[in-house]
């Protein structure tokens, strides 16, 4: 099952912090060149695997493949989600950014396991962004998309994780001063709003990438990442039971 925090980040600070907790995806986005983003990768690689996190990377493909990634995540102006997956194959999760519903629609046709949605709201992450869509215009791609993950992007704190109707969320900034105690309060946020169609547990098991063993890892005869630890499993309970008392 695909985790419903996303954790957007070039720092193998940040990695360590957000480690432990609960169920999250790491995203492993850097802009220089793709040495720094391997190193970085692989770095990352090692921190996830026994804590049994997902491990994406951020538009390079080339660098995904590798270091042995769990995935990528591809933008508007990467390569074609189509595309991807004829070079990936059926087993790596793809990400794919889309702002509208029959965007989303066209990416779940061509091989996304998720989608990328927004910018919810307006954020100082990233410059270029176009208009905020909104919690409406997230639920409206929620509601087009039924069965696929959508990950709300840009602006989300804790406080308004309530507002959006979607699987999950991804953040940036929402970390960086207090990985772990962000990550904590964010999984909290999740565990009580269950978010549209999450109380199906198979959401997204039929999806490329998503069926457990049809994992990259297992391809490569390593452990099962797709997943999470029995350790971040209890965490994660932990910070439900923390959530309904609040």
């Amino acid at each position: 099952m695909l985790p419903r925090l996303h954790i957007v980040t070039d720092s193998l600070d940040i990695v360590r912090g957000v480690l432990g907790h609960g169920p999250v995806a790491v995203q492993i986005r850097v802009k220089t060149n793709d040495r720094e983003a391997y190193a970085l990768t692989c770095a990352a690689l090692e921190l996830c695997r026994p804590a049994g996190a997902l491990c994406l990377v951020d538009d390079r493909i080339g660098v995904a493949l590798a270091a042995g990634a769990d995935g990528v995540h591809v933008g508007a102006d990467d390569l074609p989600v189509a595309a991807a997956r004829r070079v990936l194959g059926p087993g790596p999760v793809i990400g794919a950014t889309c702002r509208n519903p029959s965007a989303a629609r066209a990416a779940v046709a061509d091989g996304a396991s998720y989608l990328g949605v927004g910018p919810a709201f307006a954020t100082g992450s990233k410059s270029g962004l176009p208009d905020p869509i909104g919690p409406d215009g997230i639920a409206a791609v929620s509601r087009a998309v039924p069965g696929t993950p959508v990950i709300a992007i840009a602006g989300i704190t804790a406080g308004r994780v309530s507002e959006l109707d979607c699987y999950g969320v991804a953040v940036i900034s929402a970390v960086a001063a207090d990985p772990a105690g962000a990550t904590v309060e964010f999984l909290r946020a999740l565990a009580a709003h269950p978010g549209l169609g999450v109380s199906d547990l198979s959401l997204g098991a039929s999806h490329p990438g998503l069926g457990g063993s049809d994992s990259w890892a297992a391809a490569l005869g390593e452990s099962d990442s797709s997943g999470v630890s029995d350790s971040a499993a209890g965490a994660s309970a932990s910070a439900s039971r923390a959530g309904d008392r609040q």
